[in-house]
């Protein structure tokens, strides 16, 4: 087999091996030579087992030098330079044990209230977050807030106090409520290559510890990048949740990101020869949809709503459905944490039953919080003032968040339900580090120092450096 040819067959090899990932590039082009080396008549190959390694080399550089666009998708990634710093699956080893306080979870649930409010809780449009997804990517970034940045976060979080170890022990807690066969959550932090020595290893160590967060580094610059971050979202959302990334910010240095996804049973599946179509009175116009029928307990209401709480197979989590006997902006106005916590209490509690028509849902959303969390009391981490001193080490100039995206989707049929959510917090340097210069064009002192003892060896006053020319 010809040379040239030889190395288009490797090349074609090496682009199932290589493509989309970031690997060591020695055992791809190995195996590639291997499979594409022609046979003998014995099925053995047909150069000894000491001159593989030389065409391996030489085909390598043929294929590089001869066939780049056979590598026209594996190049950016290479060029991506991505790494994995550290990597525990972006989630805790053990949260078995940890535990949120009452005063955490009515400030949690109050922060997703309010966010939701401030997206447009009306019923015009599907509006479906994930406060869980948001609350953790914002405190995985809060954990580097300093002064009135961090001031700031805890007013956003509806905290009611700053103490950050404090707060990191109850997202731990709320990452113990999504552990199971239903759950997949993680947690990442990616840095750009050249900004990675800025940034505060306490800070790091930090959200690893609360966050379980896994650290790696790329070049955000490449055309690879939002590839990299895209198939992270994808894995970990079981596919649910495409970012669609087309490319990022040029001054992006850093961006943290939260997925949850969940997949349950019913507790109690509805039976799908009951489920015909129905109208849906939505707000745009009447909608002819598939609803599933069945008689369901945990039922309730009052003068404003009708409330049903539906249990799912994992036996730790369920679904809450409110409807509203008027409009849903009235009611979604007055929803608070409090109430929330009471309307749950009256599903489990409830001994009514009632006949649910309930329909099959399928849809995504996708926003961007930049204005609602400013409005929130976010504002100072977006701009030019926001301090994040406590991510960077001395000198190491300074940040501000650029761009907060939420992402999820929702299925609910008669089989269960499956949600997915992923929130990315991308971080830009607000303001250029100051770059010194020295041009020593002028007589100088130099010495050449013992570093332990501080002893010159050598010193004096250079007035000409070309003197001895």
């Amino acid at each position: 087999m010809r040379l040239n040819n030889f190395a288009k067959k490797v090349g074609r090899e090496l682009q199932a091996d290589l493509a989309g990932s970031t690997p060591e590039a020695w055992p791809a082009i190995e195996a590639a030579v291997r499979r594409a080396e022609p046979q003998a008549e014995s099925g053995k190959p047909r150069y000894g087992k000491r001159k593989w390694k030389f065409a391996a080399a030489a085909i390598a550089v043929a294929v590089c030098a001869a066939c780049v666009p056979l590598f026209s998708d594996l190049i950016p990634v290479i060029q991506a330079e991505a790494k994995t710093a550290y990597d525990n699956g972006g989630r805790l080893s053990d949260v078995s044990s940890e535990k949120c306080s009452e005063d955490f979870i009515e400030s949690y649930n109050t922060f997703g209230l309010d966010l939701l409010k401030q997206l447009d809780a009306s019923g015009k449009q599907n509006v479906f977050l994930s406060p869980a997804s948001v609350y953790l990517a914002l405190g995985m970034t809060y954990g580097g807030a300093d002064g009135r940045t961090a001031e700031g976060f805890v007013k956003t979080l509806r905290l009611s106090g700053s103490d950050f170890p404090k707060f990191g022990e109850n997202c731990r807690g709320l990452q113990a409520m999504m552990t199971g066969d239903s759950f997949r959550l993680a947690n990442a932090i990616w840095i750009d290559n050249g900004f990675r020595g800025r940034i505060s290893d306490s800070f790091l160590d930090r959200d690893r510890a609360y966050f379980g967060a896994s650290v790696g580094t790329l070049r955000f610059a490449s055309s690879a990048a939002p590839k990299i971050i895209g198939d992270w979202i994808r894995k970990n959302t079981n596919d649910r949740i495409d970012p669609k990334i087309k490319e990022f910010d040029p001054d992006t240095v850093m961006l943290l990101a939260n997925t949850i996804y969940f997949k349950s049973d019913w507790k109690d599946q509805f039976d799908a020869n009951n489920t015909r179509d129905d109208v849906f009175h939505a707000l745009s116009g009447d909608k002819t949809l598939k609803f599933m029928h069945g008689m369901r307990g945990g039922y309730f209401e009052d003068e404003t709503l009708q409330g049903i709480r539906l249990p799912y197979e994992d036996g730790k989590t369920s679904l809450l459905i409110l409807l509203p006997k008027k409009d849903l902006s009235g009611m979604a106005s007055s929803l608070s944490a409090e109430k929330l916590a009471a309307f749950l209490r009256q599903g489990r509690e409830s001994k009514e039953s009632a006949q649910l028509s309930l329909p099959r849902v399928h849809f995504s959303y996708d926003a961007t919080l930049n204005d609602a969390l400013k409005a929130m009391g976010l504002a100072e981490a977006f701009g030019g003032q926001a301090d994040f001193g406590g991510m960077l080490r001395p000198g190491g100039g300074n940040l501000a968040i650029s761009k907060v995206q939420h992402m999820t989707a929702l299925s609910i049929d008669e089989k269960g339900t499956e949600a997915a959510a992923a929130t990315t917090v991308a971080m830009v340097a607000s303001a250029p580090v100051m770059e010194h210069e020295m041009n020593v064009d002028h007589p100088f002192f130099a010495a050449i120092m013992n570093d332990e003892s501080g002893a010159a060896l050598f010193a004096g006053v250079i007035a000409d450096p070309s003197a001895g020319e």
